[in-house]
């Protein structure tokens, strides 16, 4: 066995079969709690342990979307340092929650998932949730562009659809009425 291997292993006698047992205190196993006195959070010590690492293993019993979201930065940071990590989550009560994981923007998240786009936003969580997605930039439209590309539908309903941007930006330049006028209009049931 080697030095290493040594070190670590009388820790963990020292942690979970002996306290007597001396070992290095910094392989020794730590109970996580966020404490007051003196301050700890859960989550700085994940933080500063994934920060100092080479690699990584965490094993949980359920893990929710808001907090995958407090660390996501993190873990695309150790990606892009090129180190390594696994995480083995269990289906703990059917708790484990990865949804928002899924998509690459806040809209797709809304637009594919929006029961649990919606129950982030109701909680206070949506910007957390989805701080690991990529924003998108949106484009500015000049009044003739918004206009050209409008003349392109037949109905109000297409171009709201097929382009949305282009849509709101009319909205809000307070041309949507001018730009749809050569669009013909959904006729309205008058039946009693």
């Amino acid at each position: 066995m080697d030095k290493l291997t040594q070190i670590f292993n009388n820790s963990l006698q020292t942690g979970y079969v002996d306290k007597n047992i001396l070992s290095d205190l910094a392989y020794q196993p730590e109970l996580l709690v966020n404490q007051k006195s003196p301050p700890k959070k859960v989550l700085s010590s994940i933080l500063h342990e994934l920060e100092n690492c080479n690699q990584f293993y965490i094993s949980v019993a359920f893990v929710t979307t808001s907090g995958v979201a407090t660390i996501i930065n993190k873990l695309k940071e150790l990606e892009n340092r090129e180190i390594k990590g696994e995480i083995l989550v269990s289906q703990y009560l059917n708790f484990t929650q990865p949804e928002a994981l899924k998509y690459k923007t806040p809209s797709e998240f809304n637009l594919k998932s929006n029961g649990a786009y919606n129950a982030a936003q109701r909680q206070g969580l949506l910007d957390s949730v989805c701080s690991h997605m990529a924003r998108l930039q949106h484009k500015k439209y000049t009044i003739q562009e918004i206009r050209k590309i409008a003349l392109s539908y037949k109905t109000r309903n297409a171009f709201r659809k097929s382009s949305r941007g282009v849509y709101a930006a009319a909205r809000s330049n307070n041309i949507l009425d001018e730009v749809c006028k050569h669009m013909s209009r959904r006729k309205r049931s008058t039946n009693p």
